[in-house]
């Protein structure tokens, strides 16, 4: 944070207004540059979080694990945002995301995409993201012990 506030410092304290001038400052990345563009200075951006990686996994069915899909939802995304109220599309789709369009048991009849919805359509929205399977965990023995005193 003290990076960053002494690099706008010498930049005359002038904060950069648009995505890639946010994401030169130090601890701004993709996320954080992209919601304070399309928040602060209503500009388009495609704020992608967790959440809108979900909604748009389901709204597009998209089979590419999550893991190698973001640079496709990414693109998705930029293409559904407006160039009026940018801001309002992001918040609102993280909205849906986090309140509507959940990870498990999501309420797609409350969902105003539910028409266009590719995995409601196919009546299989809880498969979506597509997630790589875990790998298995070693199995790991070991010896415990306990050491007590006569006092308590």
């Amino acid at each position: 944070l003290k990076a960053c506030a002494d690099l706008v410092a010498a930049r005359g304290g002038r904060f950069p207004d648009t995505e890639t001038g946010l994401r030169e400052l130090p601890g701004i990345g993709a996320y954080t540059s992209a919601a304070i563009t399309a928040i602060a200075f209503d500009r388009p951006a495609a704020v992608v979080d967790g959440n809108v990686e979900r909604v748009i996994s389901r709204l597009f069915s998209i089979t590419t694990p999550l893991s190698e899909a973001k640079a496709e939802i990414r693109a998705q995304v930029e293409r559904m945002v407006p160039a009026t109220r940018p801001g309002d599309f992001a918040q609102a789709m993280m909205d849906l995301g986090a309140t509507i369009c959940t990870p498990r048991r999501p309420r797609c009849m409350l969902c105003p995409l539910r028409e266009d919805c590719s995995a409601v359509i196919a009546g299989d929205p809880e498969n979506f993201p597509v997630r790589l399977p875990k790998a298995n965990k070693p199995l790991r023995r070991g010896a415990a012990f306990v050491a007590t005193r006569e006092d308590g």
